[in-house]
């Protein structure tokens, strides 16, 4: 339920349709990233679903894991880099350090909202979603920017270029 609720506003906000015959493209399986690093990640493997939408998703395929007192979802994607710059409920797009991407990261939500980031960048198997959120029901959440890029440091060498 909560997966609904947070993915919800992402996913009507990329929802695009394609014309044509064109040969769907083979996402990535991000369930497939080892749990050695999904702990170097700061997530524990064994908190791990692997189905963090509820109900399967054209276009989509992601796992989320649980944390310390929030969540990391990575997610590949059929949808473009220029989709995920034109949803208006995404902000504040920043050029992320992760070697050898052009990664960025974004706020999802209100502007007041700061406790989620997400990363992305494109790859040949979809674009990637990296994405933090809080869990807590109270609480800060300090640096979820700090919180992803280092997530998706530790995963990188697992996902395809």
């Amino acid at each position: 339920m909560v997966a609904a609720l947070v993915l919800g506003p992402l996913l009507a906000g990329c929802e695009s349709s394609t014309e044509g015959s064109a040969t769907p493209q083979v996402l990535f399986d991000p369930c497939t990233l080892p749990d050695s690093a999904i702990a170097a990640a700061g997530a524990d493997p064994a908190q791990k679903n692997d189905n963090p939408f509820g109900v399967p998703r054209t276009g989509w395929r992601g796992c989320r894991w649980g944390a310390d007192g929030y969540a990391l979802r990575v997610f590949a994607t059929d949808k473009t880099l220029d989709e995920f710059r034109a949803n208006s409920r995404f902000h504040d797009f920043r050029p992320a350090d992760l070697p050898g991407r052009e990664a960025k990261t974004f706020i999802q939500g209100a502007e007041s909202e700061a406790e989620n980031c997400n990363l992305f960048y494109g790859t040949t198997q979809g674009t990637i979603q990296i994405y933090v959120v809080d869990d807590q029901t109270a609480g800060e959440f300090p640096d979820p920017c700090g919180l992803v890029v280092r997530a998706a440091r530790a995963v990188d060498q697992w996902i395809p270029r």
